[in-house]
């Protein structure tokens, strides 16, 4: 059972995102969540794995020597 459920709000302001950038990620299916009654929520502890994940992707692109691509897990 998740600790704490966010709306789209709190996740726009947790991430420091516009909400039209969470519902941008929502749809194309990059951020975790599901809608509950038609409103989305999220696992806040879902939401700070995605966010620390996001974090250590830019930090692999930005350490790749230029041209090189990433190789697959």
């Amino acid at each position: 059972m998740p600790e704490r459920l966010l709306n789209t709000r709190e996740v726009a302001q947790l991430l420091h995102l516009h909400l039209d950038t969470v519902y941008a990620l929502l749809h194309r299916g990059e951020l975790p969540g599901a809608k509950v009654g038609g409103q989305w929520r999220f696992d806040e502890a879902q939401i700070r794995r995605w966010l620390a994940e996001q974090a250590e992707a830019r930090c692999e692109d930005v350490s790749r020597p230029v041209g090189q691509t990433p190789q697959p897990h």
